[in-house]
């Protein structure tokens, strides 16, 4: 999140890379790699990461050192900045409402248009699926779980907005 932020030097790239691994010691070739930069230039300032105590090394390499306040600071800043990009995107889904017609159209490649179908689902009988439809309901709940209990809590007011939703979820 820190690179989305505040560009994408070499010294934002470690560490952010080492706030989504800690926990973890690194080798100075692994942060290099992994934070997709080169080896001299880490070289260049990780005795200053060190210094400012945002990292501690030992034997078993580096480590991102949480016990500094330094790096909890960068820790809630960078949660911070997560939750205000999932903020963002949950309010660019719902913007524009949609007509029966419009949403039909969008979920008749979901659901058929099986009229027996339909039926079951008005009368509320029990509908019996195969172990391929289950795997892929499953799979569709747990790609769109946010979605999926968005929709839920706020059934009502939301249901217009779906096909906005969903698109930018599948990105159709």
């Amino acid at each position: 999140m820190l690179k989305k932020v505040f560009g994408k030097c070499p010294q934002v790239k470690v560490l952010d890379f080492l706030l989504s691994s800690s926990n973890k010691y690194f080798n100075k070739s692994q942060i290099s790699k992994l934070s997709e930069i080169s080896r001299p230039t880490l070289d260049n300032f990780i005795n200053d990461f060190l210094e400012f105590g945002l990292l501690k090394k030992s034997n078993q390499g580096y480590e991102l050192n949480i016990s500094s306040e330094l790096v909890k600071y960068f820790i809630k800043a960078n949660l911070l900045l997560a939750n205000t990009e999932i903020d963002l995107q949950k309010d660019s889904f719902i913007q524009e409402n949609y007509s029966d017609e419009e949403l039909d159209d969008l979920l008749k490649d979901i659901f058929e248009d099986d009229i027996d179908y339909n039926e079951r689902i008005e009368n509320n009988e029990e509908i019996l699926v195969n172990k391929q439809e289950y795997k892929d309901l499953k799979d569709f709940y747990i790609k769109n779980y946010d979605l999926v209990k968005y929709l839920m809590d706020n059934q009502s007011s939301n249901m217009l907005n779906f096909k906005n939703i969903y698109c930018k979820t599948c990105f159709c």
